[in-house]
């Protein structure tokens, strides 16, 4: 299976139609609210997480203002250590096959 991400470091609102149709193509988003002022970047995640309901997606904070979107296909499993701490099937010890992905944290920001 091929997948497609699609990283937005810098957003403005009219991106949001573009975020959406990436959603629809099976398409997974990383957007980087961090150079938005409050009231655009909450006018965004406002707008997105309305898409996303629509679409059944899911979105998941990895910092206070950098985002993962996904469509309704995708499966995310959220670990601290070996502990599964959310994702379908409850709490779990994490596989030694699993592999999971990273995100390198930033500080700062306009939010």
């Amino acid at each position: 299976m091929k997948a497609n991400i699609a990283i937005f470091e810098s957003i403005e609102y009219n991106d949001c139609t573009k975020i959406v149709d990436l959603l629809r193509d099976k398409t997974l988003i990383f957007i980087n609210l961090e150079k938005c002022e409050y009231e655009a970047a909450t006018n965004i995640l406002d707008f997105l997480t309305g898409a996303l309901s629509a679409l059944n997606g899911g979105m998941e904070e990895i910092t206070q203002n950098c985002f993962f979107l996904y469509p309704e296909e995708i499966e995310i499993e959220k670990y601290r250590g070996d502990l599964l701490i959310s994702g379908h099937g409850g709490t779990r010890k994490r596989d030694k096959n699993t592999v999971t992905a990273r995100a390198f944290r930033k500080t700062g920001g306009g939010m």
